[in-house]
């Protein structure tokens, strides 16, 4: 995030709900759990060895690049929002930089930060800790992947199921991205005099109330 705000204060955009509404925190840690997680699964594989630099630069390299391509995935999915213009581009413009500004930050601090704080407090041996319920859940999830791959018509079958109702949906619904909505309301702005006093201001307004009510139309006004 620190270099989110740096980025942000280079180009200009303000910090505000519509700039930081979107950001989710997981998605930006995700590359640094990944990268750490691998770290100690080379540290619970051999836990009386002293890990080298070699074999922390080796786990780095094979997670770096599919954590490097699932960001820049992400950070694509936001590139149709830079094609907005006018009032949409004022209130989604703001979000994607942000939102791209963070995932770049967490990426440079994925591949180049995380690795060094790895070795640095994994490097020597060390007591391996297992959580018997966490071995029980991974058994039984592996049981379950290997039933899903031995019968793959099947699971072809449901996402083509998915994928085709997921099209019939998009023709069914609206495509319009910021609908006209008339809600029966009118918004008058009236611009007193300059020096007016509290008690004038207050006998305009109850007159303006009043004549406005005049009309079989409107229903309430609220100053």
């Amino acid at each position: 995030m620190l270099i989110a705000f740096i980025l942000m204060h280079l180009t200009d955009i303000p910090a505000n709900l519509l700039s930081l509404g979107a950001v989710d925190f997981g998605i930006i840690v995700d590359g640094a759990i990944v990268m750490m997680e691998t770290i100690l699964k080379k540290r619970e594989d051999h836990p009386g060895e002293k890990l080298a630099e070699s074999n922390i630069a080796g786990r780095v390299g094979e997670v770096a690049r599919p954590i490097i391509f699932s960001t820049i995935i992400i950070i694509t999915a936001y590139l149709p929002l830079f094609a907005f213009e006018r009032v949409e581009r004022k209130l989604f413009t703001p979000m994607a930089f942000t939102v791209s500004y963070a995932l770049i930050g967490a990426l440079l601090l994925a591949v180049l930060v995380i690795p060094g704080i790895g070795y640095a407090l994994y490097r020597k041996p060390r007591k391996v800790h297992h959580n018997k319920w966490l071995e029980k859940l991974i058994e039984k999830y592996y049981l379950m992947i290997q039933k899903v791959v031995c019968k793959p018509r099947q699971v072809l079958i449901a996402v083509a199921i998915v994928f085709f109702a997921a099209i019939g949906l998009s023709i069914s619904v609206g495509k319009d991205f910021l609908p006209n909505l008339d809600e029966g309301s009118i918004w008058l702005q009236v611009n007193l005099p300059p020096g007016i006093s509290v008690e004038r201001s207050k006998e305009m307004s109850d007159t303006l109330r009043a004549r406005t009510m005049k009309y079989p139309e409107v229903t309430y006004v609220a100053v």
